[in-house]
């Protein structure tokens, strides 16, 4: 919680609420969780062994659910226990936030410290592309689209690829009834093209032979983040590639044909630490 807090005060934009760090002696400790996470625009669950069978914890993020869209919820989570997660943040969700627990605990510090960077950064995301005043400020790859025809963007993208390369896209709806695709498309050094898709729409994700596309959730219906290791979806998706992959090609993106308003969306290659 403390090397949360730590993070979370460095951003500028950023104020970190802990419920235990506030002197109200009379108050009770039930009412200032509840204002804390009123007065919350973002709640981080830390889900660890220990604390999904803590009471108070499960309960805070049932209250923080049950306010609706005012609240977002971004969990991290120990990594062995993902499978295991059932109810508000359970184990069908895209939840990127994961660390490894570990006995070397400057290893697991270390591991925690990057999902908080992570987590910090789409937050940061999220607020800039909600502000229409910020958005020229945004210096990552910031597309629109008119959604109404159906007919896809492409971007001409020559990035080579290394097994830290991560696909971060951020996406803003008019509407919750929207929907959207985002692919790219890799190569590898046997000139073997494949896309890997992204999409709100419902259903199962489909994989055919040139083609994968993953289904992904959000927690608001008008806001959708995408942090992938590209190598790690590759060997997923497609075992039996001959060649190594080496390079992205081509960034697409497509919107809804029946909703005729504007799809914001940006996307990066990023390399992890």
């Amino acid at each position: 919680m403390k090397a949360l807090k730590r993070a979370i005060s460095k951003r500028k934009i950023l104020n970190p609420i802990v419920v235990a760090d506030s002197r109200s002696p009379k108050t009770p400790l039930a009412q200032k969780v509840k204002e804390g996470i009123s007065n919350s625009d973002y709640i981080v669950p830390v889900l660890t062994k220990a604390s999904i069978n803590n009471q108070w914890v499960n309960q805070e993020i049932g209250y923080a659910e049950a306010l609706g869209t005012k609240i977002k919820i971004f969990p991290i989570v120990e990594a062995s226990i993902f499978d295991k997660l059932k109810g508000f943040i359970h184990n069908n969700l895209e939840l990127p936030y994961q660390f490894t627990s570990s006995k070397n605990k400057i290893k697991e510090a270390n591991e925690f410290r990057r999902c908080c960077k992570l987590l910090l950064d789409d937050i940061v995301d999220f607020e800039d592309i909600k502000e229409e005043e910020k958005l020229e400020e945004v210096k990552e790859h910031l597309e629109k689209i008119n959604a109404t025809k159906y007919q896809p963007m492409d971007i001409k993208v020559n990035k080579e690829l290394t097994e830290k390369t991560m696909f971060n896209l951020r996406v803003k709806l008019f509407s919750a009834k929207q929907i959207f695709i985002a692919y790219y498309l890799f190569e590898t050094d046997k000139k073997e093209s494949r896309w890997i898709g992204y999409t709100n729409s419902n259903g199962s994700n489909y994989i055919v032979h040139k083609e994968y596309t993953k289904v992904i959730q959000s927690n608001e219906e008008k806001y959708y983040s995408v942090n992938d290791n590209i190598y790690k979806t590759i060997q997923e998706r497609f075992p039996n590639l001959e060649g190594r992959p080496i390079n992205i090609k081509l960034v697409r993106f497509r919107g809804d044909k029946e909703i005729n308003e504007v799809i914001r969306f940006y996307y990066t290659f990023s390399e992890t630490a």
